[in-house]
């Protein structure tokens, strides 16, 4: 038999069909039962302990940056936000996916890919207007390069 994917399981309505509805979402935002999985470069934020858990942090305390909706669990929406490794207990993903419960991994990896996909792609959109503009660069060395070795910032 073949083993489960570790990060399958999330058990959450995504609630496709009403994310397009600003209203709706920020319905959501205020809602006082919103949680957040806090996510960063060096993985998701967890309970401490020996058996840690997935730590679903009100989202009021979740940090300053834009959550991004998840979806509507039993306990009300669940949100991700960009988490710092400087104030939280963040357990890279792959060590997660190993000691946490099959379902909170699969939200765990859903938090991080969101925020993942969420910020390469405001990459790649601020690296386009920048060719479109004419800018190549930040700094002065990467605006006086010529046009082919100057490359995008692509965090992917």
């Amino acid at each position: 038999m073949t083993p489960p994917n570790t990060f399958t399981g999330a058990a959450l309505d995504r609630a496709g069909e009403r994310r397009s509805d600003d209203g709706w979402v920020a319905a959501q935002r205020a809602d006082p039962a919103a949680r957040a999985v806090v996510a960063g470069r060096e993985g998701v934020h967890v309970t401490g302990g020996e058996a840690p858990r997935l730590a679903l942090v009100p989202l009021a305390e979740a940090g300053d940056g834009e959550p991004l909706l998840l979806g509507v669990g039993d306990g009300g929406p669940i949100f991700a936000a960009e988490g710092d490794a400087s104030r939280l207990s963040l357990l890279g993903l792959r060590e997660a996916a190993g000691a946490l419960p099959q379902a909170e991994s699969g939200l765990a990896a859903y938090a991080a890919a969101l925020l993942n996909w969420h910020g390469a792609t405001a990459s790649a959109r601020t690296a386009a207007r920048r060719r479109r503009s004419g800018r190549r660069g930040t700094c002065a060395a990467a605006r006086a390069a010529p046009p082919s070795t100057t490359r995008a910032r692509i965090p992917w």
